[in-house]
């Protein structure tokens, strides 16, 4: 299934028997963000940061996460990136885990899914969703849309040079 040309990132959520399946497509370009700021041989296995992340299917493996380093500069605090392999929504306060994004092979075919081991309500499954929604857009803003800012320095000097 091909991801909507007006659709950067593209996000699905299905409550299970025993935690949620997310399934994770996007266009090129974010993949290829992700990978021109990690080194190719810099992929690195999701159960190394936490065992919540499952692959979908039994017996296949989750896909190698994109070396990501911390930038410069605060960001929204809407989301993290850095907690992959663990809980998307936790109740400690932590903002929404978009650390997905990470993954490898999220911009060929369907995307790439894997399962949180979890216990959640269906109030927490739409809270999830509204706030992965929030902080997609955020990162969107933090790293993706261009910008651009024109700097100038005014001088005015009087004739008798005070």
């Amino acid at each position: 299934m091909d991801l909507d040309v007006n659709s950067l990132i593209h996000v699905e959520l299905r409550r299970l028997r025993g935690g949620i399946a997310v399934r994770v497509r996007m266009q090129r370009e974010v993949e290829d963000f992700f990978k021109h700021w990690g080194l190719p041989e810099s992929r690195e296995n999701v159960l190394v940061y936490g065992r919540h992340w499952q692959p979908l299917q039994e017996g296949s493996q989750l896909p190698l996460l994109w070396y990501f380093p911390r930038p410069v500069g605060t960001l929204s605090g809407s989301y993290d990136l850095w907690r992959p392999g663990q809980e998307i929504l936790s109740d400690d306060e932590l903002p929404i885990n978009l650390s997905f994004l990470r993954l490898e092979g999220t911009s060929s075919g369907d995307g790439v899914g894997f399962f949180v081991d979890t216990l959640i309500s269906q109030k927490k499954v739409i809270e999830t969703a509204n706030q992965i929604n929030v902080g997609l857009k955020h990162f969107q803003v933090d790293f993706l849309q261009p910008i651009q800012f024109d700097v100038d320095v005014i001088t005015k000097f009087s004739r008798s040079g005070k």
